[in-house]
C-alpha cells in the first residue's frame, strides 16, 4: 500500500561545495522515492539557484518543507547554516527527523503518514 501522505524533505549542506551538493541531494531523493516516498527536494526546487538570492532559496525551501511530515538530513548538515534553520523548523513543527546515521530505510506506513489535508501544498 502506497502512503502518498509520506512527505519527506531532504536537508544538508550545499553552499561552497562542488556542484551545491546537488549530486547527493538527487541521489537522496531518488533513493527515498524508489521506496515510496513523496521527496522534497531543495536541489529540485532551487534548480536555477545562480538566478536566485538566498533569502529566495530559503523562503521556497522552507514553504517546502512546512507541506512536510519527515526531514532527511544529509552528512555536513550541522554545518550548514540553512540545514541547521530547517532542522530547527523540523522540530518546532514536530516532524520525524531521520540522521545520517540512521536515515529512512524502510517504505512508508500508516505510521509515518500525517494528514496534508489544507496545507496548501501540492506534490512536487
Amino acid at each position: 500500500m502506497k502512503f502518498f501522505n509520506a512527505h519527506v524533505y531532504v536537508s544538508g549542506p550545499m553552499a561552497g561545495l562542488p556542484d551545491r551538493n546537488f549530486p547527493t541531494f538527487l541521489a537522496e531523493a531518488k533513493r527515498l522515492r524508489e521506496l515510496g516516498y513523496v521527496v522534497w527536494n531543495p536541489a529540485e526546487i532551487n534548480k536555477d539557484v545562480e538566478n536566485k538570492t538566498r533569502a529566495e532559496c530559503l523562503r521556497a525551501d522552507i514553504s517546502a518543507l512546512a507541506c512536510c511530515n519527515m526531514i532527511q538530513m544529509l552528512p555536513g548538515w550541522r554545518k550548514s547554516q540553512g540545514a541547521r534553520l530547517e532542522h530547527r523548523i523540523a522540530k518546532a513543527l514536530e516532524m520525524k527527523v531521520f540522521y545520517p546515521l540512521t536515515p529512512i530505510m524502510s517504505p512508508p506506513s500508516q505510521a509515518n503518514s500525517t494528514e496534508l489535508k489544507g496545507w496548501g501544498c501540492e506534490n512536487p
